[in-house]
């Protein structure tokens, strides 16, 4: 219902204000807790009115739609729905030769099927963020190729004045690091932002939990030093006589 009074109240306290249905005026009387929404639908976008009311006055009907039926257990549900099934069809006087004129359907049914969606989406997700840390992993793993090149010179010097191959592996590769790291930040930030402001004016229940964020820094420090390695292996690699000659 949270839905229906930002739409016509918006900061606005309903209580006992007067709301009109198919040109017939109602008294609110109470707000629904937030539910959100479900599958397609917003939980939170309905009104409850009475129901002699709203069968006879609102839409002017003498039968039901539909009925919700909760079960005691989930073993329960194929017995209860095949009992609903001979009540109904006794109800409507169907013969055994025809068809069903009613529908009976397994809410479990399209939670399982929901289920399979989400986990669809889920692995679509996952597959672009793997592709995103391949690009960004190959865009870290260049830059550090060319500035290896740009730097040949300074690594042949440090190396005739004693420098270990460890200690360029080790320079080069906290530079990979320092690289991803920042636009790790750089991205959580961005996405932060982006959350409270889509949960401020868009309504969204988005949170950021700590674990999602320290899981963005583990990934993009782990893209750093895998894509680092080469190029920093490629730079303690080099020979100090063949660097100092380099132009």
């Amino acid at each position: 219902m949270q839905t229906v009074i930002n739409n016509l109240f918006g900061k606005l306290n309903p209580i006992d204000k007067t709301i009109k249905i198919n040109h017939i005026g109602f008294r609110v009387i109470g707000v629904l807790p937030l539910k959100g929404a479900t599958g397609f639908r917003d939980q939170d976008d309905m009104i409850l009115v009475p129901l002699n009311t709203a069968m006879n006055r609102v839409l002017g009907k003498k039968y039901f739609n539909n009925i919700y039926i909760e079960c005691a257990t989930p073993e329960s549900i194929p017995d209860v729905m095949q009992d609903l099934a001979t009540l109904m069809r006794k109800r409507h006087h169907l013969p055994a030769w025809k068809d069903n004129d009613f529908d009976i359907r397994n809410m479990a049914d399209l939670q399982a099927a929901l289920q399979g969606t989400t986990q669809t989406f889920t692995l679509l997700l996952g597959i672009v963020a793997a592709i995103s840390l391949l690009v960004g992993g190959i865009g870290i793993m260049t830059i550090m190729l060319v500035s290896v090149s740009e730097r040949t010179r300074e690594i042949g010097l440090r190396k005739a004045v004693g420098a270990a191959r460890r200690a360029i592996l080790t320079q080069f590769l906290l530079e990979s690091v320092v690289l991803s790291t920042l636009g790790g930040l750089l991205g959580i930030g961005l996405g932060m932002t982006i959350s409270f402001v889509m949960s401020h004016f868009a309504g969204w229940g988005a949170e950021v939990t700590l674990q999602s964020v320290l899981l963005a820094f583990f990934f993009s420090a782990s893209t750093g030093i895998i894509f680092g390695f080469w190029p920093a292996r490629k730079a303690s690699l080099l020979s100090p006589i063949e660097a100092l000659r380099y132009e």
